[in-house]
């Protein structure tokens, strides 16, 4: 069964590759449906991309800890660029 069809796809990823052996997929559902749902999620991948990069160097391994802090990041952009009310899962 599907579920409802969007003519807009809401959702945003991007692949990091830190190292030959070492790579990150973030993927941020956009609340279809929900006006702001694209930029939440446009904004929640950039952010996170962004703190998880600034944490790795070549002897590190993202642990939960940066990840936590990424999704937190994601969260604060949200505030900052004016994006309160808009969501991704």
């Amino acid at each position: 069964r599907q579920g409802q069809v969007r003519e807009e796809n809401q959702d945003a990823l991007r692949v990091l590759r830190f190292a030959d052996d070492v790579a990150v997929m973030i993927v941020c559902d956009g609340a279809g449906g929900i006006g702001g749902g694209h930029e939440a999620s446009q904004s929640a991948v950039a952010a996170i991309s962004d703190a998880l990069s600034a944490r790795w160097n070549d002897t590190a391994t993202l642990a939960r800890a940066d990840l936590d802090a990424a999704i937190e990041a994601a969260r604060e952009a949200a505030r900052v660029e004016d994006l309160e009310g808009v969501t991704t899962a």
